[in-house]
């Protein structure tokens, strides 16, 4: 009975490794799905996320220019920003 006892505890190790591993993966996987379903908002909701992603643009872009026309230079940093979301506009069109 010993040896059967031995054996059973060398393979528990092994089982319980993979047993880890294996919710590991799954973990991953479901952080993967999670992470791409969010991040695609955009594309499943398409109509909407444009009306949004155009209004904000225009929004951005009269503010950078009311504060350039004040001589508020500093405006100028939302042109990332309105950049970056005009990137986003093209990415929803080109994926339609």
């Amino acid at each position: 009975m010993l040896s059967g006892e031995a054996a059973l505890s060398a393979h528990l190790p092994r089982v319980v490794a993979a047993r880890e591993q294996q919710q590991r993966c799954d973990h991953a996987e479901a952080a993967t799905r999670y992470r791409s379903r969010t991040m695609n908002w955009d594309l499943r909701h398409r109509k909407s996320s444009l009306v949004i992603r155009l209004l904000l643009a225009v929004w951005i872009t009269v503010v950078v220019a009311v504060l350039c026309a004040t001589g508020r230079w500093w405006g100028l940093v939302f042109v990332v920003p309105l950049v970056f979301d005009l990137y986003l506009v093209r990415r929803i069109l080109a994926a339609g």
